[in-house]
């Protein structure tokens, strides 16, 4: 089963076709790139970027003319989970900040977000049920 998703077609019922998502992969597996069309429109398109241990560290959202309309940078621990995630505007503003921590088994146990006003936009906390 050993296989890479590079195409998805998504069709209504009439048999035409609702959206287009392709993906492209370097040779460790990871996703570099994934772009999605709606009737030949763009819906979106992102590129990422990794460490030498394929980790993710960069994601970018292009538009329709390849151009950067957002980025995130991250920063990882050393188990590769995000535990800073920055995030760009076009101008290379931060936008906001992402604090993501764990608990003991690498769960991850709360995500906040800081604008860049450096105010609390919101805090969630995950829960676990151990079996």
């Amino acid at each position: 089963k050993n296989g890479r998703l590079i195409l998805y077609i998504n069709y209504n019922k009439n048999g035409l076709i609702k959206t287009k998502e392709s993906y492209k992969y370097d040779n460790q597996g990871n996703k570099l790139e994934e772009i999605k069309w709606n009737n030949d429109s763009l819906i979106y398109h992102k590129k990422y970027t990794y460490n030498s241990n394929s980790y993710k560290t960069e994601e970018i959202w292009l538009d329709n003319k390849g151009k950067i309309i957002q980025k995130s940078v991250f920063k990882l621990n050393a188990n590769g989970d995000k535990i800073v995630e920055t995030v760009y505007n076009n101008s290379e503003q931060i936008i906001s900040t992402i604090y993501y921590t764990y608990n003991n088994k690498k769960l991850k146990t709360e995500r906040k977000t800081i604008n860049a006003k450096g105010e609390i936009e919101s805090i969630k906390k995950f829960s676990y049920e151990y079996y």
